[in-house]
């Protein structure tokens, strides 16, 4: 492997974007950035950082490695692995594989999908939160149906206890869409009447502020209405529902405890449940579209169904679907940096156009 690791280290730098080498030396594993080299990885942790693109020119099946390959993929869009395939349940991730010689050698050359391939997008309050219901539907629909439009997937938070019939057949038709339990009535029969008393009907001086949907239940009462909420869910899409968002970002101890008896996976929340052992996923941006930071690195997107209503009735029908193309685009570029490292790296070696230090 000591001539594919000279060969990457001179051929990867020739490539626009945030490119990096994996490989190791005698027992220990380093990663080394683009204009960096001293980046190091270690073994059983992910870098912390965030890669378009790591080759990987490590050995394959054995187990030290093989961890060390998992905690790579955490930090990067894509990954190319050069030699004896890794272990584990990766035949999903695959893009592209090709086989050849090297030398005496013949090796394998494959590309992965990174556990970051593709942002996590995830949408609140369908069809409202606290809100009062808008009477035009349609301008929430839109909304979702611009991510349906441009074919990228989504999580969406769910209220099941105000949905309509309407609601309920236009959810089953979003082909993009993964539906998540979001609370069971998001406190929306006592709030929304209160915020019509207070004259702030969309909220915006804060009259209704954050709290837990089930603080003041029982145990009991919580398990009824959230298998209550997750059977109809799974009635109206067809698909399993094991995420929940908790309203507000809220929840108590007794709400954890129930999701984890319903047999729910993870939560998304930008605060813990105390004492859930489900995986939590916070947000890197949290926010309206016409907020994101174009050119950062967001993995994990929140968005609200009704903030996006927010900026359309007051004028700004631009935000949303330039916040689209831009995730489409920088999704382009990702897939296309691997297809063009992979295939030129494929063409340098069958065609014995090794650099001398190699």
């Amino acid at each position: 492997m000591n001539k594919v690791n000279l060969l990457i280290k001179e051929f990867k730098l020739n490539y626009a974007g945030e490119v990096a080498l994996f490989t190791h030396d005698g027992q220990e594993g380093q990663l080394w950035g683009k204009t960096d080299p001293r980046d190091r990885i270690e073994l059983w942790k992910p870098t912390g950082r965030r890669y378009d693109l790591v080759i990987g020119v490590v050995p394959g099946g054995h187990g030290k490695f093989d961890r060390a390959v998992e905690a790579v993929m955490e930090s990067c869009h894509y990954y190319l692995h050069i030699g004896v395939p890794p272990s584990g349940d990766y035949a999903g991730r695959i893009v592209l594989r090709h086989r050849l010689a090297f030398g005496e050698d013949m090796i394998d050359i494959t590309v992965y999908m990174g556990d970051l391939t593709g942002e996590l997008i995830r949408i609140d309050d369908y069809p409202t939160g606290v809100r009062p219901l808008v009477a035009d539907r349609d301008k929430i629909h839109e909304i979702l149906l611009k991510f349906e439009q441009l074919e990228t997937d989504y999580r969406l938070g769910i209220v099941p206890a105000i949905l309509d019939e309407d609601m309920k057949l236009f959810l089953s038709g979003l082909r993009y869409m993964r539906p998540v339990l979001h609370g069971y009535d998001h406190g929306y029969p006592h709030f929304s009447k209160y915020l019509v008393e207070r004259g702030d009907p969309y909220n915006q001086r804060g009259t209704v502020g954050g709290f837990d949907e089930f603080e003041h239940d029982n145990s009991s009462v919580i398990f009824e209405k959230l298998q209550k909420g997750k059977k109809l869910l799974e009635e109206i899409t067809g698909l399993q529902v094991n995420e929940y968002i908790p309203p507000c970002n809220r929840a108590g101890f007794r709400t954890g405890r129930i999701l984890e008896e319903l047999g729910l996976r993870r939560y998304f929340s930008e605060k813990r449940i105390p004492r859930c052992r489900l995986e939590r996923i916070g947000s890197d941006f949290y926010g309206r579209t016409s907020d994101f930071p174009m050119g950062g690195q967001a993995r994990v997107i929140t968005l609200h169904v009704t903030w996006e209503y927010d900026l359309i009735r007051k004028g700004d029908s631009s935000s949303l679907v330039n916040f689209l193309y831009y995730l489409r685009r920088c999704r382009k570029r990702r897939r296309d940096l691997a297809e063009r490292v992979f295939a030129d790296l494929v063409r340098v070696i069958e065609a014995g156009l090794v650099p001398e230090c190699c």
